[in-house]
């Protein structure tokens, strides 16, 4: 009887850090973005998706401003996830390119990988603790 009595006292406890489990939070800066055209953001999980751009678990848009932009994603999971983005100066949906397929709209990616080409998932994950935020600053080019 004691141990129902200790289980019963000791549920809301549980609860509660079951709840915050989910609280990880992902605290992004965006750096040199222009004053035109919105940020198309995605975030993903898994390596595989990342690399397909293929079901990100987050998709949204973040209209422009003359300044740096912050924004946060919240209830994450604890684990990796990689951030990719670029600024659609002409509002048309999608990453424009030169024709030898060179961005001609700033883009860019959490820990500010891919110097040389898109990013891959492993240059741009970004570790979520439980509990905790994690803050990160990416710089467009």
């Amino acid at each position: 009887m004691k141990h129902y009595l200790l289980l019963a006292l000791m549920s809301p406890l549980l609860t509660l850090f079951a709840n915050q489990a989910d609280a990880n939070t992902l605290d992004v800066t965006i750096d040199n973005n222009q004053p035109v055209g919105p940020l198309m953001v995605e975030v993903y999980d898994d390596a595989t998706k990342y690399q397909q751009t293929k079901t990100p678990i987050a998709r949204f848009m973040m209209p422009a401003k003359d300044e740096p932009l912050q924004f946060e994603i919240s209830d994450l999971k604890a684990g990796d996830y990689a951030v990719r983005m670029f600024q659609d100066l002409n509002s048309n949906g999608q990453l424009d390119a030169n024709w030898l397929g060179i961005p001609n709209e700033p883009y860019g990616f959490s820990n500010n990988g891919g110097a040389y080409g898109p990013a891959s998932f492993d240059e741009a994950k970004v570790a979520v603790a439980d509990g905790e935020t994690t803050a990160i600053s990416i710089t467009l080019r």
